[in-house]
C-alpha cells in the first residue's frame, strides 16, 4: 500500500531510502536542514569494499555489504564510471608490511570470503596499475570491489528522485518529534535519517580527514589501499585528474579543519605510494564526522509513526542499498533480508 513518507536527512542513507520508496510507489518528501553540500556524505570516500573493510570490522561487514556493488548497479543502471565503478581494488604493501597482507587474507578466509581475494606479484600489480610498476612486489586484488564518487552520486540520486516524483526540500529543518502534529509538515510516515542530529540512538562522531589532490600526470585506474600498521591509506581516483586520499579515524567531534599530523601522515604515505604525487596540487582539505554506535553496527529502530535509519559509521555507501530496501520492506510489512535482521530493533514498527 502506498503512503506519504517523509525522509528527514539527505545524506546517503536518506537519499537511497527515499529513492527505493519512491520507486515502490510511495509519495516521498525529503527534508534536509543544510544546502546539501556538507555532512558526512559530501566528505566521504565512497568505498564499496566489503572484504577490504574487514580490517575495520567483523565478518558481518563483508556479509552485509558483499553485494553492494550489484545493488548500486541495479538501482542506477545507467550511472557512468565516474559515478560508480566496480572493476576492482588493489591492496599493496612495502616489504616490511607484507605480513599485513597475510593477515588480510586470513581475515577474509575466516569470514568466508577468501575466494574473493587474489594474491598478486609485481607483474600482477603492474598489469592492474601501470603507475606502480616496479614499486611493489606483493599485493592483493579484490575483483568486484570499487567506489562511488559521493558528490556525483548525490546529484544522480537527486535527479532520480525528481524523475520518480519525490519532493526534496533543502535548507529546511524539521524535527520528527515536534513536526508530526496534526496539520504539520510531517503528516505521514517518517524515516529519520539525520545522522548525528538524531536523538536516542547512542551515537558518537568519528572524525575522518582527507585530502583531495589534482594530479593529472599520475593516473590510477582503481582505488588503491596501502597496508601499514600506523599510516594506512586509500587513494581513490575521482576523474579529471583528481585523487581522494583518506583513511584517518579519530574519536572526536571536533569541527575544525584537519590536523597537521593527519595531513602529514596522509601525504607521506601517498608519497610512499608514488613520489610523483609530490607534484600534485592540493585542491581541498576536509573533515567529515561519521555517526557511529558503540558496536559500530547500523540500526533500523522504531519511532512513533515510522523508523530511524542510522549508525552506518564508515560503511555508509557500502550499506545504504541493502538498508534502504530493508526500511521499505519494514514499512510495507514485508519480510526483511535475514542479513539485516540483527540490526533491526525488536520493538514493532508503529506505522
Amino acid at each position: 500500500m502506498s503512503s506519504t513518507v517523509h525522509v528527514v536527512g539527505a545524506g546517503i542513507a536518506g537519499l537511497t531510502a527515499a529513492l527505493v520508496l519512491a520507486r515502490r510507489g510511495h509519495a516521498v518528501r525529503v527534508w534536509e536542514r543544510s544546502d546539501g553540500t556538507g555532512g558526512c556524505t559530501h566528505h566521504g570516500g565512497g568505498m564499496l569494499a566489503p572484504v577490504s573493510e574487514l580490517d575495520h570490522g567483523e565478518a558481518w561487514v563483508a556479509d552485509l555489504g558483499h553485494d553492494s556493488a550489484a545493488r548500486w548497479r541495479a538501482l542506477l543502471p545507467d550511472a557512468p564510471r565516474e559515478v560508480l565503478a566496480t572493476d576492482g581494488l588493489l591492496v599493496v604493501a612495502h616489504r616490511p608490511e607484507w605480513p599485513l597482507l597475510d593477515e588480510h587474507v586470513d581475515r577474509a578466509v575466516r569470514a568466508g570470503h577468501g575466494a574473493r581475494v587474489e594474491r598478486v606479484d609485481a607483474a600482477g600489480i603492474a598489469a592492474r596499475e601501470p603507475l606502480l610498476a616496479g614499486r611493489f612486489h606483493r599485493g592483493l586484488w579484490l575483483a568486484g570491489e570499487g567506489r562511488v564518487d559521493p558528490r556525483r552520486l548525490r546529484r544522480v540520486l537527486l535527479r532520480e528522485l525528481d524523475a520518480a516524483g519525490a519532493t526534496v526540500r533543502l535548507g529546511v529543518e524539521v524535527d520528527p518529534a515536534r513536526d508530526r502534529r496534526r496539520g504539520g509538515p510531517l503528516d505521514g510516515v517518517v524515516v529519520d535519517a539525520r545522522g548525528l542530529a538524531a536523538p536516542d540512538l547512542d551515537l558518537r562522531p568519528v572524525r575522518g580527514e582527507y585530502v583531495l589532490l589534482r594530479a593529472p600526470a599520475v593516473t590510477l585506474r582503481h582505488p588503491v589501499r596501502v597496508a601499514h600498521p600506523r599510516y594506512p591509506l586509500y587513494a581513490i581516483p575521482r576523474g579529471e585528474g583528481l585523487v581522494y586520499v583518506g583513511a584517518t579515524q579519530v574519536e572526536s567531534g571536533h569541527e575544525g579543519p584537519p590536523q597537521a599530523r593527519s595531513v602529514l601522515e596522509l601525504l607521506s604515505a601517498l608519497y610512499g605510494l608514488h613520489p610523483a604525487f609530490a607534484e600534485a596540487e592540493v585542491v581541498e582539505l576536509g573533515v567529515g564526522h561519521r555517526p557511529a554506535r558503540p558496536d559500530h553496527r547500523p540500526v533500523i529502530a522504531p519511532r512513533e509513526g515510522g523508523l530511524a535509519l542510522n549508525g552506518l559509521f564508515r560503511h555508509g555507501f557500502l550499506f545504504a542499498p541493502v538498508l534502504a530496501e530493508a526500511v521499505a520492506d519494514r514499512l510495507e510489512g514485508r519480510a526483511i533480508d535475514p542479513r539485516v535482521s540483527p540490526f533491526v530493533a525488536e520493538a514493532a514498527c508503529a506505522c
